[in-house]
């Protein structure tokens, strides 16, 4: 969860430089590029989370 949130709060921070004009090119690829490893972030954690919560149903770690 938190490399996630530090990617949702790097992509944050390049949205607080955008303009009502068109980013450069370099602006753009950066945001691009930026916002893919959030995505790669955000789904980490949720297959991580799926997986716990899988455990837990199917009661892992239970001695009886």
């Amino acid at each position: 969860m938190r490399a996630y949130f530090l990617e949702a709060e790097k992509t944050s921070d390049m949205l607080l430089g955008c303009t009502s004009g068109p980013l450069p090119f370099k602006d753009r690829l950066g945001l691009v590029t930026q916002e893919i490893a959030e995505k790669e972030a955000h789904s980490l954690y949720l297959g991580i989370k799926r997986l716990l919560h899988d455990l837990a149903r199917s009661g892992y770690g239970n001695s009886g």
